[in-house]
């Protein structure tokens, strides 16, 4: 059963943490190496091939221990899992889901976030993650899927923690809201839906 909400929700920095710039921080403090070249290297080199999929998750890992020579690919795995932690919004996805049909649109790896959302798929309408459809925010055509997977005639609102991705989505006629790192846009959505603060 559709909903009159229709709920989309950014991954990093909205329900879960991002990679940067913590994981790169102690990537370069074990390595001994620059953050800052580390960081422009990635940007440069990998970064737009890694989120679309056009390389593979072990490239990546080879890609880093080229530039971090004295780090272990298990090692830096175990870093960046640790940086990847719930937000304080993850743990409203299963009362929204009572009120909107929530969709997930993330730039992300699907390696490394399908398992931190295995346990909320039940409440979950679509996931569209950019490693798998090989498309990256803020390219219309990933805002394009996921708005084929909407309600048509539900109000819609997308949520992301940067302005550059909101565009596309205004340009679809969607509600957008800023994720804040104060959290404040998780009483927006709360009011929106007409929860009370501190529901759960």
């Amino acid at each position: 059963m559709s909903r009159p909400y229709q709920l989309i929700l950014d991954a990093a920095g909205v329900l879960i943490t991002n990679l940067s710039p913590t994981f790169w921080y102690e990537i370069a403090e074990k390595a001994d190496i620059s953050h800052e070249h580390l960081r422009a290297q990635y940007k440069q080199e990998i970064r737009e091939s890694l989120w679309s999929g056009k390389i593979s998750e072990d490239d990546f890992w080879q890609w880093l221990k080229k530039q971090c020579h004295s780090i272990e690919i298990e090692e830096a795995k175990r870093i960046l899992f640790k940086h990847l932690e719930d937000l304080p919004a993850f743990d409203y996805i299963p009362v929204w889901s009572k009120f909107s049909d929530i969709h997930i649109l993330s730039n992300h790896r699907a390696e490394w976030i399908e398992p931190l959302f295995r346990p909320m798929l039940p409440y979950i309408k679509s996931l569209t993650i950019s490693s798998e459809v090989g498309l990256c925010k803020p390219d219309p055509k990933i805002y394009e899927l996921v708005h084929k997977k909407l309600n048509p005639y539900g109000q819609v609102w997308y949520i992301d923690d940067q302005e550059k991705n909101l565009k596309p989505a205004q340009e679809r006629l969607w509600n957008t809201y800023i994720a804040d790192q104060n959290a404040k846009w998780i009483e927006h959505v709360n009011g929106l839906l007409g929860l009370r603060v501190g529901f759960i």
